[in-house]
């Protein structure tokens, strides 16, 4: 079973801080991580997602393997 986990932090150092804490956790076996996003807001109100884990990288290369695969 999947758990989404969000908390707010006042400032992005506090955040980027904290995020590290779950991969050590991981690191120890205590908990199984998929991945940590921090959500960052500008003054314009521009919102950037900055993910631990490149989502886009994996797939890609698990869409060039399955692809690969596929045509031989």
């Amino acid at each position: 079973m999947s758990q989404l986990v969000a908390v707010e932090f006042h400032d992005e150092h506090t955040a980027f801080a904290v995020r590290a804490e779950p991969a050590k956790m991981q690191k120890e076996y205590l908990i199984d991580m998929k991945d940590v996003v921090v959500v960052t807001k500008d003054e314009k109100g521009k919102v950037k997602l900055h993910q631990a884990a490149n989502l886009t990288m994996a797939g890609a290369v698990s869409g060039s393997f399955w692809g690969m695969l596929m045509g031989l």
